[in-house]
């Protein structure tokens, strides 16, 4: 798992005025490094209208955006904090919104290796005081760090 945060792709307290332009943020990192097809951004776009990635995790709301594996070369997670929040759709959920300001995006090319990773950042989430640590952190050594103490 840990070669998913090689490429150390981390954007802290950013300003983005929807939940478009924050994901946009994140897929240009992936593009750029060479890490997903030129149409991810499209394709999470098209996820999160079929199925929503926010969730509620005690007092944090938290988003989980990914797409298919077929437009992944290589697999990456990116993380993304923002200043304010963004509105999106709580998973499970077809009506209801909740306020993100934190987004952990992945590109896996490999179905089984997503839910392992799912399963394992979930538990992570457990830890209130890691998650709030998530939400404060301001530069990629510190992230790091977190990421370790996360078990990944």
């Amino acid at each position: 798992m840990k070669d998913m945060f090689d490429e150390k792709i981390a954007l802290f307290h950013k300003e983005a005025k929807d939940q478009q332009e924050a994901l946009k943020l994140l897929c240009n990192e992936f593009v750029q490094k060479g890490i997903v097809e030129e149409d991810f951004y499209q394709q999470i776009l098209l996820r999160e209208k079929e199925y929503s990635t926010g969730i509620r995790v005690n007092d944090l709301c938290i988003a989980l955006p990914h797409t298919d594996p077929e437009y992944t070369k290589r697999c990456q997670v990116g993380f993304l904090s923002l200043k304010e929040p963004v509105e999106f759709a709580e998973m499970g959920s077809d009506d209801q919104t909740i306020p993100v300001k934190m987004i952990f995006m992945f590109a896996i090319d490999d179905t089984a290796r997503q839910l392992d990773f799912m399963s394992r950042l979930m538990e992570a989430f457990k830890n209130e005081g890691l998650m709030k640590r998530f939400e404060q952190v301001e530069d990629i050594d510190a992230y790091l760090e977190l990421i370790r103490e996360a078990g990944f």
